[in-house]
């Protein structure tokens, strides 16, 4: 008996459903496909997927500050801990290459880095707070930057774990 239903269920689930929208069921199936493929609707018994962020780059950053008199062996993962000292390091853009170290032409670190800021607002408040701090014995001096500013112009891009880039 029961398996005489299952094999012709018969006009029963027609009942719940609305009346037929005015687009095509198709359609409608392959939207809810889209948007389960896209982890944008749990299936039951599973917990939404976090959608990973977008890995922007520092050029789409909406404002850059320069950092000058960084100590030479400084990294990337120091000149973050340094900001975090002084509060400031959240206002720091997740990107690629938030802190973007430059070397001299010779492959010598500069002791130059740009870091990307979530908005022009916020790299006032870093500017105001860090110029003029030291990192280590190093007194470090913090400055707007744009693209082409000088002092960096002829410098190389520091990539980790290797040499240097074109920059």
């Amino acid at each position: 008996m029961f398996g005489n239903l299952m094999m012709n269920p018969g006009p029963w689930p027609m009942a719940w459903m609305p009346e037929a929208p005015s687009q095509p069921a198709a359609q409608e199936s392959d939207i809810f496909q889209k948007l389960l493929l896209n982890h944008e609707i749990p299936m039951s018994g599973q917990q939404p997927q976090p959608q990973p962020k977008a890995q922007l780059d520092i050029s789409q950053a909406p404002a850059l500050i320069r950092l000058r008199g960084l100590p030479f062996e400084a990294n990337e993962q120091e000149i973050l801990a340094w900001m975090s000292k002084y509060d400031v390091s959240d206002k720091v853009m997740e990107c690629k290459q938030a802190v973007r170290l430059y070397n001299k032409p010779n492959g010598k670190p500069m002791g130059i880095a740009v870091v990307a800021i979530n908005s022009p607002e916020e790299a006032e408040v870093v500017l105001q707070t860090l110029h003029g701090k030291n990192m280590r014995n190093r007194y470090i001096e913090v400055f707007h930057h744009a693209e082409g500013d000088g002092g960096v112009d002829k410098a190389y891009v520091q990539t980790p774990g290797s040499g240097t880039t074109g920059g």
